[in-house]
């Protein structure tokens, strides 16, 4: 799901578009292990982004980086996936405990 490179993190994701409202969520396995001491990040997990925008003319892509960046407040870009559900974004100058504090904030 994540792999930290340098002070950068590559993120995994699988978007939905076409969504009622913008939300990120962490797949059913990691919702069934919510109460147990099972860590929020790990390879088993994904994370799910449901976006408003339709996939035509990149805005779908475009509302994904917006949100990203609003969350992790860091720049956020593309690297793969560009017309496909699964995508790998690179956060930019992000440590792995902003990076799990600010998806731990978005999953309560």
């Amino acid at each position: 799901m994540f792999e930290i490179k340098e002070n950068n993190v590559l993120i995994s994701i699988t978007a939905k578009p076409n969504s009622h409202k913008f939300k990120i969520l962490i797949d059913e396995e990691e919702q069934k292990r919510d109460n147990s001491m099972q860590p929020l990040l790990s390879d088993e997990n994904r994370i799910i982004v449901c976006l408003k925008n339709s996939p035509e003319n990149n805005k779908a892509n475009m509302e994904l980086i917006k949100e990203l960046k609003r969350l992790f407040k860091k720049e956020v870009s593309l690297i793969s996936g560009g017309k496909a559900k699964k995508k790998k974004l690179l956060i930019h100058n992000i440590t792995e405990s902003e990076l799990r504090s600010a998806l731990s904030q978005i999953s309560d």
